[in-house]
Formats: structure tokens, sequence, C-alpha cells
């Protein structure tokens, strides 16, 4: 599979252009035409690297396993630090069980974590810059 049908895989259902500059893909929404794909931004410190991909902690001791191609660590001018760009897939977005971090506490319902990842999406509304 090549670079462009793997991002027609990985951002189906979004509109994008890939060709907006050399850095980035430029992605028009958060959600995707089915609401079956979202892209949210989360704090670096939520998100830690494996072997075998990254982990994204949405809580204390609730989280999230990611492949690679999930992520996107890309530079917010607001803040003024690397936050990451997440990829996430209603049908292979499992809850899992994580070693407690103290330090993270979310506010998600999780016995309804697809709706309550959306709506951080919505919040988050406007285009999102997918670093190539």
């Amino acid at each position: 599979m090549g670079k462009a049908n793997f991002n027609e895989f990985r951002f189906k259902g979004f509109e994008y252009n890939e060709n907006a500059t050399n850095k980035y893909i430029n992605i028009k929404s958060r959600i995707n035409d089915d609401k079956t794909k979202i892209i949210a931004r989360y704090s670096l410190n939520q998100v830690f690297e494996t072997p075998y991909g990254y982990g994204l902690r949405l809580d204390h001791d609730k989280g999230v396993w990611l492949k690679n191609w999930q992520v996107s660590k890309v530079w917010d001018e607001e803040f003024n630090e690397y936050q990451a760009e997440i990829v996430l897939d209603k049908n292979f977005t499992a809850l899992a069980e994580f070693k407690e971090n103290d330090d993270i506490h979310g506010d998600y319902d999780f016995s309804n974590i697809w709706e309550s990842l959306m709506s951080l999406a919505e919040e988050q509304d406007g285009m999102v810059r997918w670093k190539k």
C-alpha cells in the first residue's frame, strides 16, 4: 500500500489536502463524515511511546493503545509547546487498564468512551495540521 493509499485509509471520511504545504497535510474537520473517526489534540504528557506504538492516558489508570501512524506531534502556537494530534477509530478504540499515574485526571464518561472522545473533538473544532 503506497503512502497516498494509506492516507486514504487513515483519513477516510475527512476532507484533507496533502499538497497544501511540504510539511503538513491539512484536514478540514476533526470528525469524519460518518462519525467513525476523530482527530483530537492531546498534551504530550498524556502520550507515551512503547516498543509497539503509543499509549494515550485518559485518566490516572485508563487509556487507549495506539499505532505509530495514529500520532502526529505538532507545534501548538497558542500554548507554545508540542502536542499530539491523534486519529481514533470508533471500531478500534478499546479502553485499557494502565499503571496508575496520579498526574493525569481525565473527565470522561467511561461507560460511553466514544461519545466522550467525540465531544472533545467537537470542542477542539477547527483545521488539523498533520505532520507528514
